[in-house]
């Protein structure tokens, strides 16, 4: 091979072009022939390359520009070395012949962006690879390890391209659940490499959210010990600054990348926020899509809303109703079926009931922490109405009784 792919997939050996392209010369300077196998032709080789002005290869199957590193390695190597003895623009071209009736010659971008459109970024070529497993995911992240060759060697990839690829591959949630999480830190290493190397101009926030899911991938399941990652003592470093991760997340990477590589990241510790400013900086890091950790969730069930609440035993009911002795002949509410109001009606209700108690006596004054939940207050003239028609009922009875002993005794003294 020219050099040019094992270079470039040792990210940390390498920092600008010109060094893509010493590889390429001290590895393609040689001449084969009849009389000659391997002679070095150095000089030769260079008066050659000062007289090109465009480098074009043949694509005449299914096989496109990201499949495997030979496109970048070769057309790009040759665009490196033309470039750097000529001195001035090469132009990239691709001999589209996969119709044989209709051939054209196409910019290396514009084949680029049909290959990206077509597959990298078909939701149906994505699905298609994530059927297959940890062999799609890896296919997938050969695809992109690809692009950035061809970025590293072509400068051919523009930002919306990378920035397609990142939300896509990576920031929708349901892709980026189905990837292989090896598969898928590589993904990331690609990603920011590419804007490490000023390949692509990401913005901060989506730079932090990329470098928050390579950490705590990389936390959870170990560095996946690509060419670009946990060798990559210089990238890694860089990544981590972007974080807005606590401090005990970066720690564990640290403790991770050091039992994995036996090197020590130098990464700088996160400024704790006091309390006070503990929410607004949570509520500013969700709004900017960066990844933040759930806040925690208090343990005194006192100090919750009716909501949070456990459920309570039966027997919890019928202390804050206060009918200790009534049984079987009314059915309690099932607490697995919950309130029928919003959160808000559960609020003032419980407000009002706690606000009622406070005159009804020395038999409330004894219970001041019981509280009940919507679900559970009974309405408050609910024994009144019972009483008010039992009474009406009894009146009905013995104004009916009196007016019967009238009828009987007329009837009798008029007989």
């Amino acid at each position: 091979g020219t050099g040019v792919s094992e270079l470039v997939k040792a990210t940390g050996a390498w920092e600008n072009r010109q060094e893509l392209t010493d590889v390429y010369m001290s590895r393609m300077s040689y001449i084969y022939g009849r009389k000659s196998y391997g002679t070095p032709a150095a000089q030769a080789f260079q008066q050659l390359l000062k007289n090109v002005e465009a480098v074009v290869q043949v694509r005449d199957s299914l096989w496109g520009v990201l499949d495997n590193d030979d496109v970048y390695q070769y057309l790009g190597g040759l665009k490196l070395a033309a470039e750097a003895v000529s001195g001035r623009k090469v132009g990239v071209y691709i001999a589209n012949t996969r119709n044989a009736a209709n051939p054209t010659v196409q910019t290396f971008e514009r084949f680029l962006t049909t290959e990206l459109v077509t597959r990298v970024l078909n939701p149906q070529w994505i699905e298609g690879m994530l059927k297959e497993g940890y062999a799609g995911s890896r296919e997938i992240t050969d695809h992109i390890a690809n692009l950035f060759g061809v970025d590293s060697a072509l400068d051919a990839v523009d930002d919306w391209a990378w920035q397609k690829v990142a939300e896509t591959l990576i920031f929708d949630d349901t892709v980026r659940s189905r990837l292989d999480p090896y598969a898928l830190q590589a993904l990331i290493g690609w990603n920011m490499e590419a804007a490490r190397r000023n390949m692509w101009n990401a913005d901060q926030e989506t730079l932090a959210r990329l470098a928050d899911l390579y950490i705590q991938n990389a936390a959870e399941y170990g560095v996946v010990c690509c060419h670009h990652t946990c060798a990559n003592l210089k990238f890694n470093e860089w990544m981590a600054n972007y974080s807005t991760l606590d401090n005990n997340i970066l720690a564990k990477f640290k403790d991770v990348f050091n039992k994995a590589t036996n090197k020590e990241l130098q990464i700088q510790s996160r400024q704790v926020t006091s309390p006070s400013t503990s929410t607004s900086t949570s509520n500013s890091s969700a709004d900017s899509g960066s990844l933040t950790l759930p806040p925690a969730v208090t343990a005194n069930p006192e100090q919750q809303s009716p909501e949070e609440q456990p459920a309570k035993p039966a027997e919890n009911a019928q202390k804050i109703s206060g009918q200790e002795g009534r049984q079987g002949s009314e059915t309690q509410p099932s607490l697995s079926e919950g309130p029928s109001a919003s959160g808000r009606e559960q609020v003032a209700m419980q407000s009002s009931a706690e606000s009622g108690d406070a005159g009804a006596g020395p038999e409330a004054a004894q219970k001041p922490n019981q509280k009940a939940k919507a679900y559970e207050i009974e309405p408050e003239n609910k024994g009144k109405n019972a009483v008010g028609g039992a009474k009406g009922v009894t009146i009905l009875a013995i104004l009916g009784a009196m007016a019967l002993v009238a009828v009987f005794a007329k009837g009798y003294l008029f007989k």
